[in-house]
């Protein structure tokens, strides 16, 4: 099987290979236009001829091909839709089908990428069978604005005469019968003929808009002329008359070079950064790397560099820009960096490269036109100004040199520091005049942009912008009316009518009114930004009275002192007489009285709400009364016993109102201070001289001595809670070392009990709580005594 069988030139030397083979425009192949509404279609066509083993044994065209599936993929973006087909061709044409192509589905075609171009078993390679089954691909999917072929194949087209079946090979396009080694010659001699000649496969790729890009593993001089006038001239080469001549050749001698080749081969829709500076292996990319480029760098949107190693790849400086992503391939030392700059100075630095291409995206600077004449008049001369809006804001400065603008009316001049002037000598005998401008960014990129201008219009004289709002007052005024007045040329604003009058609707009189701007009849203003003239309005006597005073004006322009324009102000008034002080004082004084009472009782009521004695039968308390003893001990500390305890059948529900709740000898009532900022509170008090009472569990909890009553809180009607109440009798005796009987109550929630026998639970809360109770009581009286002999 005749192939290339030799690398015949190392692959350092392929740095020398001029880079302009690889020159991308801002154009897809076949000139077609990138836009929001283009589709894009392609074809990859990928050999699966068996000598592929050897001229391809790291399988390098697989990563090649996913290069260009993921430059397609990032076109997505650009336009309407991307659609791709993957499709094998050896012996015969493997089919693939139409999916679209965007990062959402760039996976599954990397995936048809490996499958497909992992074959190489294929016993012949027959550029007939591929380029018939590439004409049915486009011939049966919808139409495209761009139809793309991108076919890579490692040799010529051979049916080769060792590897032929037994009883021949059949192809379509051989009538004489099946292909035998007697007649492979005049079989492969039909070929050329076949895509070639008029009406070939090249003529029905051509007319159906596909253009081809080949991509040839191998030395392309070493082929037959028959097979290299099919690539070459499919290629786009006019020398060998073979198709439209809208296609691409690239051939690699080197298959570790293949991924790189074949990625720069595929950025469509970019610029080339032709003669990249690489010394010692070190390429440093600026923003004036790419300025020195087709265009100027404040238009750049992306710049991908893709580079290639010697043994590894090259190795990116992570750079100061925020936007950037770097795909590495280990296998083949090729790195492609996608940098996104934002229109400001920025450095991309790289080591280890061996050979690089660069290519830039860049959208068209957007022109903005309007008016530096004030007025337009026919006959007379305009000017207008034009400046350029780029991806990243307003370009300036040396940047404007380097686009070139055009209108259908007047002269250009050159562009300043901001942007350009359009004279116009004379302006038509027209309404308005339609100017239209032409932006030239460079190769491939333009916007235009018209702008209607009208003719001799009204002199550009200071004008009101709208009339004033109604206006409402009391008294003789002055009534002052801010009016929002538009200088333009600058000039003189007057009232040619200063007085009117309002009719009083009480006895129908008449009420004159007195007009004057910013104090005078006419105000002068000066050319620029809007400004304020105050109207002032005043009468000559109070009284009640609604109506319009209509006040006429006279314009006056600076530029145009022999012309005016005159206007009218409608002020809608309505007066009344001043008011009296004294009434208004007494009204807001009776409001905020009112107001204050709507505040103090809503906050009232929201300290009766919240201080609201809860419900005991939702927690299951109960009550029940006990019997202590309370004596003094021969050092005068207070004890406390329980004499008699509760059982079970007392223990009975709390007898609970509102704001009251009772059990037994123990009362909770709610207490709300009719200040609002005074908090609700409990008053807890036993029936007796003197309460006593422990609330919470064990030594935590708090422990109160209070004559009568104590301020607890609402929420203490839940428990646990000890009390027992002290007469002012029994008090005197206990002093005389009479032990007494004091009657007590708890408050608890039965379900602590829960699990045990209530009447001990109970028993053991009170116990704690009458030492806890009897040492608050010694405590006091121990501080008393010190209080009383000075010892405190």
């Amino acid at each position: 099987m005749r192939r290339l069988l030799s690398l015949l030139v190392p692959s350092l030397i392929a740095v020398s290979i001029p880079l302009v083979a690889l020159a991308q425009t801002e154009e897809l192949p076949g000139d077609c236009a990138i836009d929001e509404g283009t589709t894009v279609r392609v074809l990859l066509l990928i050999d699966q001829s068996g000598s592929l083993a050897r001229t391809d044994p790291d399988d390098q065209r697989i990563t090649g091909a996913r290069a260009v599936v993921r430059s397609y993929a990032s076109l997505a973006e650009r336009v309407e839709q991307v659609e791709i087909q993957v499709a094998g061709f050896g012996e015969g044409f493997v089919t693939g089908e139409w999916v679209g192509l965007d990062q959402d589905t760039l996976g599954a075609v990397l995936e048809q990428v490996e499958s497909v171009g992992s074959v190489n078993d294929q016993p012949h390679t027959d550029y007939v069978y591929a380029l018939d089954g590439a004409s049915e691909a486009f011939a049966g999917s919808s139409p495209a604005d761009c139809q793309i072929l991108f076919w890579f194949t490692d040799g010529e087209h051979d049916l080769d005469t060792d590897l032929l079946p037994a009883g021949g090979l059949e192809r379509f396009y051989y009538p004489e019968g099946p292909v035998t080694p007697e007649n492979a010659d005049e079989a492969e001699a039909l070929m050329p003929g076949l895509v070639c000649e008029q009406g070939g496969y090249a003529d029905l790729l051509g007319g159906a808009g596909v253009s081809a890009q080949i991509m040839v593993l191998g030395d392309e001089s070493g082929m037959d002329e028959a097979s290299r006038r099919v690539l070459r001239g499919m290629g786009g080469d006019p020398a060998f008359d073979c198709g439209p001549g809208n296609g691409s050749f690239q051939s690699v001698d080197d298959a570790a070079r293949l991924p790189f080749i074949m990625a720069c081969a595929s950025q469509v829709g970019s610029y080339e950064l032709a003669d990249l500076p690489v010394e010692d292996g070190r390429l440093v990319v600026t923003e004036q790397t790419v300025d020195a480029g087709p265009l100027p760098y404040q238009l750049a949107t992306e710049l991908r560099l893709i580079t290639r190693g010697e043994g590894a790849a090259p190795e990116l400086i992570p750079p100061a820009l925020a936007d950037f992503t770097e795909t590495t391939d280990a296998s083949s030392g090729t790195s492609a960096v996608v940098a996104r700059p934002v229109g400001e100075p920025f450095t991309l630095e790289m080591t280890g490269v061996a050979e690089v291409c660069g290519f830039v995206t860049a959208v068209a600077a957007t022109p903005v036109v309007s008016s530096s004449t004030p007025s337009l008049y026919q006959g007379e001369a305009g000017e207008f100004r034009v400046v350029a809006d780029g991806p990243h804001g307003r370009i300036e400065g040396t940047a404007l040199g380097r686009l070139q603008l055009g209108t259908d009316a007047g002269q250009v001049g050159t562009p300043d520091e901001q942007g350009w002037t359009i004279g116009v000598p004379a302006l038509p005998s027209e309404p308005e005049l339609e100017l239209t401008v032409d932006l030239s960014s460079g190769r491939g990129l333009s916007a235009s942009a018209t702008a209607a201008f009208a003719l001799n219009e009204q002199i550009n004289a200071p004008a009101i912008i709208t009339q004033p709002p109604p206006m409402s007052g009391e008294g003789l005024g002055p009534f002052l009316i801010d009016l929002q007045v538009d200088p333009r040329d600058g000039g003189e604003i007057c009232l040619t009518t200063d007085s009117g009058s309002l009719t009083a609707s009480d006895d129908g009189s008449t009420i004159n009114v007195t007009a004057g701007l910013d104090g005078s009849d006419c105000v002068q203003v000066e050319a620029g930004g809007i400004r304020t003239v105050t109207l002032g309005l005043t009468l000559d006597r109070s009284g009640f009275a609604q109506g319009v005073v209509n006040l006429e004006t006279r314009s006056t322009p600076s530029t145009r002192p022999d012309r005016s324009e005159v206007g009218n102000l409608a002020v809608d008034l309505e007066v009344t007489p001043p008011a009296n002080p004294a009434l208004v004082a007494v009204i807001v004084t009776g409001l905020m009285l009112l107001m204050l009472a709507s505040l103090w009782g809503i906050v009232y009521g929201v300290n009766r709400l919240i201080g609201r004695i809860p419900d005991p039968r939702r927690n299951r308390v109960r009550y029940a009364n006990f019997v202590a003893e309370i004596s003094r001990t021969e050092y005068g500390e207070v004890r406390l016993g329980m004499v008699e305890m509760p059982v079970d059948s007392e223990f009975r529900i709390p007898q609970r109102t509102p704001s009251r709740l009772e059990a037994g000898r123990l009362s909770i009532a709610r207490k709300v201070s009719p200040l609002p900022w005074a908090a609700p509170w409990a008053e807890i008090g036993a029936g007796a001289d003197v309460v006593a009472a422990h609330q919470g569990p064990g030594i935590p909890g708090r422990t109160v001595v209070s004559e009568r009553w104590y301020r607890g809180r609402a929420r203490d009607a839940l428990g646990p809670l000890v009390a027992i109440g002290v007469a002012s009798s029994q008090v005197d005796r206990l002093a005389e070392g009479t032990a007494q009987k004091v009657p007590g109550v708890l408050l608890f929630d039965i379900r602590e009990a829960r699990g045990s026998d209530a009447s001990r639970f109970a028993a053991g809360m009170i116990d704690e709580s009458l030492d806890l109770i009897a040492a608050e009581i010694s405590t006091r009286q121990i501080v008393e005594e010190m209080e009383r002999t000075g010892e405190v």
